[in-house]
């Protein structure tokens, strides 16, 4: 329980933040765009990708291929923090200007 609560415990603050930025007549609209986006990259492409370096890297680790592939992956959530916080710097600016 408390795994997932840390994988997805920034998707409320980005939707928050989402809805609060556009008109309201396009939250729905909006919100519909970011869950099927949300969907698209983390269930389709993240299971393929993990799959497909865990195949790469088998020649390279055998067994342990899969357990670095998922290692590898979970980092780009790094990546992920720090585009939160270059967008963050902007966040206070757009919010003023609605």
């Amino acid at each position: 329980g408390l795994f997932l609560f840390f994988c997805y415990w920034d998707i409320f603050p980005v939707l928050g933040c989402l809805l609060n930025l556009d008109c309201p007549y396009c939250v729905a609209m909006s919100s519909a765009i970011f869950c099927f986006i949300l969907n698209i990259i983390g269930i389709g492409a993240g299971a393929f990708v993990t799959g497909l370096m865990g195949d790469l890297l088998q020649p390279l680790y055998g067994a342990n291929s899969f357990p670095l592939a998922m290692l590898i992956i979970g980092c780009a959530s790094i990546v992920a923090a720090l585009l939160f916080w270059l967008a963050s710097r902007f966040l206070l600016r757009n919010l003023q200007k609605m």
